[in-house]
């Protein structure tokens, strides 16, 4: 019977793995760069939506369950090792990865940092929500800025640390989905 992390191992090829790092290799100068008008934003939430789309296409053609959101408060789940990783509990590695409360509707007095917002549906377009979850100052990480979503894959580490092994990690895919939950919580109607 397989798993899925022999699910991922099968189609996280060259293929995937590059397309997810060229994206971000492109995109990398204009995130250095962000501004409150950048689409940077909008390009990282639809290019991630996309790329999990079609992993959970794979998975559907295969008769597979598709994927479920994993909350980087909890720890990764035993049926999804990885090597190498730096921790299967980050959240107690570094407790900053936890939801932002001003990425809930239900929001909280802690305000995203480039905005200043204190819940989802304050964010006006999906380019601010974008740039808010992966823009560079939210968090510092040592050897420089981290953003709530960089934080997150920096935690983990090993592969999660790099755009060009990332997807290789199981977790990846479970994580990205909870980020795009979070856009269709945005998306949703109030």
């Amino acid at each position: 019977m397989s798993t899925e992390v022999d699910w991922v191992a099968e189609y996280a090829t060259k293929k995937i793995l590059d397309e997810h790092f060229n994206w971000h290799k492109t995109n990398m100068r204009s995130m250095n760069s962000i501004n409150q008008a950048s689409n940077y934003g909008l390009k990282f939430l639809t290019f991630h939506r996309k790329f999990i789309g079609k992993f959970d296409t794979w998975r559907k053609k295969k008769n597979l369950p598709l994927l479920v959101p994993w909350d980087p408060s909890t720890p990764i789940p035993n049926d999804l090792p990885h090597a190498p990783r730096d921790t299967n509990n980050p959240y107690s590695a570094e407790p900053r990865i936890a939801r932002p409360s001003w990425l809930t509707t239900r929001g909280g007095f802690i305000r995203d940092s480039l905005y200043g917002y204190k819940m989802l549906n304050q964010f006006r377009t999906a380019a601010e929500l974008g740039n808010a979850i992966d823009y560079m100052h939210y968090a510092m990480i040592p050897g420089g800025m981290a953003s709530w979503h960089a934080l997150v894959h920096s935690t983990i580490g090993g592969d999660m640390s790099s755009p060009a092994t990332a997807p290789k990690n199981p977790i990846f895919w479970r994580w990205h989905k909870f980020v795009d939950n979070i856009y269709a919580a945005w998306l949703a109607p109030p």
